[in-house]
């Protein structure tokens, strides 16, 4: 009897230090979001790479279509966080774009080293929408970050 005591004893302690081991991030700070993020979205693969840093007017979004085989070049209008949640918005660097405006909404969590932002996109400033996250972008580490 007093084995099996042992046992359940020994096993619960296990999983408690696994439990306190996990690693758990705060949620991104307009410090924390500068640096470099990509992801992949859609069925035709859009790329999203988005370079953040300290001044708004100097961080770019880039998306870059495969099947198109080009991209369009957006600069940073404005960052704000609030209670969680992230808005990203960004205009066209060529006025002649079709599409004149992009933006990220969602929230985020991470550190300076590593970082997760599940948003939702759009393409209008007035535009929102509502529902889940559509893309996941992670902190791209190396080259640029």
């Amino acid at each position: 009897m007093k084995a099996v005591f042992l046992t359940i004893a020994l096993l619960a302690t296990a999983v408690d230090s696994a439990q306190s081991n996990q690693n758990v991030h705060p949620p991104l700070t307009r410090e924390t979001l500068n640096g470099v993020w990509e992801g992949i979205i859609g069925t035709h693969q859009f790329l999203f790479h988005i370079s953040i840093t300290p001044r708004d007017s100097d961080s770019y979004l880039s998306e870059f279509s495969p099947d198109a085989m080009g991209g369009d070049i957006f600069r940073m209008d404005s960052c704000t966080i609030s209670d969680g949640m992230i808005r990203l918005h960004f205009s066209a660097v060529d006025p002649l774009l079709e599409k004149s405006a992009v933006w990220f909404e969602g929230n985020g969590v991470g550190d300076s080293r590593e970082g997760w932002l599940d948003v939702r996109r759009g393409t209008e400033i007035g535009e929102h929408s509502l529902g889940p996250p559509t893309l996941r972008l992670e902190r791209a580490l190396g080259f640029g970050s």
